[in-house]
């Protein structure tokens, strides 16, 4: 009696939900059954899609393939291997090099060019489907958003609760007001005085106001919260896009890139208003002529590259560190040039700039103007 395993799988959340993989899972068996063989292995992927070659049971079977644990693999059709065709034929491959024997949909496949070429047209037609099911979410989400639907898109903004949609009622922001009043509060305080995104954190810290549970506050969100226009009362969708949108649901590309959509392609929908659009536009207007300011500057420091480390023989480099110093009219911020060694020693492991470049620039003199010396 040949030992058999089954591997089952579906995608998506809701067929997880619905359970559709334990009808799968049932005809499986019910193959391995009618076949004479010992079901001794099950290998579930419950909410993965077959477009990732990497899922946590289909990775074990890989492993497992090269043992003698089982003889025969039942699968219930060619997509639940992948979705794709060099997937599929990467799998497939690796099975048949141990000489494990493959069954798809209750049919032997034998490794022949007729068997190779079905397989490859299952495949690219698996792959058409899903291509095709991705363009229809997109193309059905745009129509619900053209027609005033409101989606979370999984970003709960602060100063609004996202209430979730019921047979009831739709989805729906309501305003937070023990949050919104934090958001006037920091657009009200950088509209009106010279103060930078890490000055409001502290500030909102000396209030002891708490952020959102699992969060600290930080000048990230702050500078966000500036940028988020959503407060002046309307929901913005559909303003960012990545670069590589299919091939990522295809699992080929790992880093996504998100570039910024043309703003006529945006599509707006009323929500309640937490500040007025005049604040919000005095806000962007300070924001920008702040960015034209010199701020901290990310050149090369005069000695970066220049310096090295007396222990390590590495090269130090040169970054500009803020320190506070308590004046009669406040905390003020200063900054500081520091040569920094990239290891980590017991020593010092850096040193001030104020010490170290004028030290430079005064050997350089003596040399530059000290004929006997050059």
């Amino acid at each position: 009696m040949k030992k058999a395993v089954l591997y089952a799988r579906v995608s998506s959340d809701i067929q997880a939900k619905e359970r559709t993989i334990e009808s799968q899972i049932l005809e499986l068996k019910n193959q391995i059954k009618k076949a004479g063989h010992k079901l001794v292995k099950e290998y579930v992927d419950d909410g993965y899609s077959g477009a990732m070659l990497s899922r946590p049971a289909m990775d074990k079977l890989r492993v497992d393939i090269r043992t003698d644990l089982f003889d025969t693999i039942y699968f219930h059709n060619a997509d639940r291997i992948a979705r794709d065709v060099t997937y599929q034929n990467i799998i497939i491959g690796e099975i048949l090099r141990y000489k494990k024997q493959i069954i798809i949909n209750g049919v032997d496949y034998i490794h022949n060019p007729e068997n190779k070429f079905t397989l490859t047209v299952l495949g690219a037609v698996a792959e058409l489907e899903k291509a095709k099911t991705l363009e229809r979410s997109m193309r059905g989400r745009q129509y619900r958003l053209k027609q005033g639907y409101l989606m979370s898109n999984g970003c709960h903004i602060y100063g609004y609760t996202y209430i979730h949609k019921t047979p009831e009622r739709p989805v729906a922001y309501v305003i937070n007001h023990g949050e919104a009043k934090v958001v006037r509060y920091v657009f009200e305080l950088y509209a009106k005085g010279n103060i930078s995104f890490r000055e409001i954190v502290r500030k909102i810290k000396q209030k002891n106001i708490p952020p959102r549970s699992g969060r600290k506050w930080n000048w990230h969100q702050i500078r966000v919260m500036l940028h988020n226009e959503t407060y002046t009362g309307i929901r913005y969708f559909n303003t960012t896009t990545d670069t590589n949108a299919l091939s990522r649901f295809e699992g080929r590309i790992k880093t996504i890139h998100r570039v910024p959509t043309d703003r006529a392609t945006w599509i707006g929908i009323k929500i309640p208003p937490i500040i007025s659009q005049e604040l919000f536009d005095k806000v962007q207007r300070k924001i920008n002529h702040n960015l034209e300011c010199y701020r901290n500057s990310q050149n090369t420091k005069l000695l970066s590259g220049l310096v090295w480390c007396g222990i390590c023989q590495k090269r130090c480099f040169g970054y500009h560190r803020n320190y506070f110093v308590q004046r009669k009219d406040g905390l003020k911020q200063y900054q500081r040039t520091i040569y920094h060694c990239p290891q980590k020693h017991r020593h010092n492991p850096e040193i001030n700039g104020g010490i170290l470049e004028p030290c430079v620039l005064n050997m350089i003199k003596n040399y530059l103007f000290d004929s006997d010396k050059l």
